[in-house]
């Protein structure tokens, strides 16, 4: 769907949750698809998910 709005950091924290829907950190999928951008979270917060479940299955 294509509308004529702006695109921000949002749209591609999104797209990394739909891309993430088979991945060993599907348990972030849910906030970062998000309908309402305000409720996506920051690709810093992202990030820090990401290593912490990656350290701690390496761990394992």
């Amino acid at each position: 769907m294509c509308t004529s709005e702006q695109h921000d950091i949002k749209v591609d924290i999104w797209g990394i949750g739909y891309l993430l829907q088979t991945s060993q950190v599907q348990n972030l999928r849910g906030e970062l698809i998000q309908t309402s951008q305000g409720n996506r979270p920051t690709a810093h917060f992202l990030f820090s998910q990401m290593h912490e479940q990656s350290t701690s299955a390496v761990a394992q």
